[in-house]
């Protein structure tokens, strides 16, 4: 016999006494109803006895030893509640006096900690005005949620679930720039650096010149190294050392004003040719989002064509 079927004949015989739909009935001369006995000499029994009385001398002791776990599982749950709600208590009350804190704020801390540790205890999250949360999961938690999810056979995820948070960190800017690799592929970028003398090596003069601010449309052109360093960050994009097979980008791209500066700045100075793309990442948020056609479609990505932005 199951735990569970142990617990059902334990409340078939209580729920009637718990209710009143049936008469307590006396245990040894006590009646619960009256808290009196038969023999006012004989000392009244616990009300466990009344509950108990009916059931099984057999049923109480299978019933033991699920019932000493789940007592010394609350009690370790306990323990371990009490402690971590006094560290904490206490941790508030160091910083409180520490930082010159009044005791109403202090208390007021104390309280809304107090209020947070017995809701977390009992299993509810915080108050929202959507109404009580949920707790919170711990990574491990997560981590056996991904894993019983990859197990379902029916399982599927439309988008990858960083997209939506990687929406949320970039700048219209960003988007502009998206869309331009998305529509036009690889961009052409220089570095410039000094020419390598006899006595030493080459120097970085200016890192990562390009013309994308030009053909996205951005509106602050300025923070466009920012803005691909961001991307790069969001594994958006990546910075390649090899250049576009077409050269003639790079033409257009040294006869700018900033490539010059940059160039009169180092002497006798050079460019070395890279390339700014896409990743696969990149690739599946533009496809998810409209930039580019869905996988599924056949298509060939623009960021694999190779074109320049021109």
């Amino acid at each position: 016999m199951t735990f569970l079927d142990r617990a059902e004949q334990f409340l078939r015989v209580v729920g009637p006494l718990v209710s009143g739909d049936q008469p307590v009935k006396p245990v040894n001369g006590f009646r619960a109803d009256s808290g009196s006995t038969d023999d006012d000499e004989r000392p009244a029994l616990p009300a466990a006895a009344v509950l108990l009385d009916g059931v099984p001398p057999e049923m109480l002791v299978r019933a033991l030893p699920d019932a000493a776990r789940s007592a010394a599982t609350m009690l370790w749950r306990t323990s371990r509640w009490t402690l971590d709600t006094t560290l904490r208590a206490g941790n508030i009350v160091l910083q409180g006096t520490v930082t010159g804190q009044s005791a109403d704020a202090i208390g007021v801390a104390l309280l809304g900690e107090m209020r947070q540790s017995l809701l977390g205890a009992v299993g509810i999250g915080a108050w929202t005005t959507d109404g009580w949360g949920e707790p919170e999961n711990t990574l491990a938690d997560r981590m056996n949620a991904l894993l019983d999810a990859s197990a379902e056979v029916e399982h599927t995820e439309d988008a990858h679930p960083a997209f939506t948070r990687l929406l949320a960190e970039l700048t219209p800017d960003e988007a502009r720039i998206l869309r331009l690799f998305a529509q036009r592929g690889p961009q052409p970028t220089v570095d410039v650096r000094t020419r390598k003398l006899m006595s030493g090596g080459s120097r970085l003069v200016t890192p990562a010149l390009t013309m994308i601010s030009r053909y996205a449309g951005c509106s602050n052109p300025a923070r466009v190294p920012g803005y691909l360093d961001n991307m790069s960050r969001l594994g958006l994009i990546r910075f390649s050392d090899e250049a576009l097979s077409d050269h003639r980008v790079y033409d257009v791209l040294e006869a700018q004003q900033e490539v010059k500066d940059a160039l009169a700045q180092a002497g006798r100075g050079m460019t070395i040719r890279r390339s700014i793309e896409l990743t696969v990442f990149g690739e599946n948020l533009c496809a998810m989002t409209g930039l580019l056609p869905p996988p599924s479609s056949g298509a060939l990505p623009a960021a694999s064509s190779g074109n320049s932005g021109q």
